[in-house]
């Protein structure tokens, strides 16, 4: 989640479901009206009330809308802020690994912001900050598509320099993977990242 425009599939699929009824009753109010208007010879006056009416029930409809749709796209965080928390935890982990790790694996607002989250690997390949997976193999994890995630990732990760390792992963709740990229960076014997969707 954001960038934020690549996240418009979801935002389409999640406001669109919610308030397509609201629109469509609104598209067929101004139907009628306009039928019920030409049948019985409203006067000019009356006519414009109800296209004021029904211009205001499609104004909420859409507003709606677009509060909806940035509701459901702020479930997902963007490359930005990927980056961002990402150097956030450059500077912790240079101020004090140990607490730094532990500061990740518990959930830091600083560190987890809705489906961002930073994750470590020590220099024995396994994971020394994850908030499921922490002694668990790094180096060893596959993505969905069955390449070599973790070993990627240690290949990429370079002091001072952050880098993108791109892989398939399901969205949190989902089964069906999505492409997926993660920035990552070397920060003492700490290989770190942060990864978003892009779908």
């Amino acid at each position: 989640m954001s960038a934020t425009a690549q996240h418009h599939g979801l935002w389409v699929r999640g406001a669109g479901l919610i308030l397509l009824p609201r629109i469509e009753t609104a598209i067929e109010s101004f139907y009628s009206a306009g039928m019920h208007a030409f049948a019985f010879g409203l006067k000019p006056s009356r006519g414009r009330n109800v296209m004021k009416q029904l211009y205001s029930m499609l104004g909420v409809a859409l507003c709606s809308l677009l509060a909806a749709g940035a509701a459901v796209a702020s479930e997902y965080g963007t490359p930005d802020e990927a980056q961002a928390m990402l150097e956030r935890a450059v500077g912790a982990v240079e101020t004090d690994q140990d607490a730094a790790l532990a500061a990740f694996v518990a959930g830091d607002p600083e560190f987890k912001e809705n489906d961002l989250y930073v994750y470590c690997g020590g220099p024995d390949g396994n994971f020394s900050a994850h908030p499921s997976l922490v002694g668990k193999s790094l180096k060893e994890l596959k993505d969905k598509a069955g390449n070599s995630l973790g070993e990627e990732i240690y290949a990429s990760a370079k002091p001072g320099e952050i880098t993108e390792v791109t892989y398939m992963w399901p969205r949190p709740g989902e089964t069906d993977p999505v492409e997926k990229v993660a920035y990552v960076t070397m920060i003492n014997d700490q290989i770190c990242a942060v990864g978003y969707y892009k779908q």
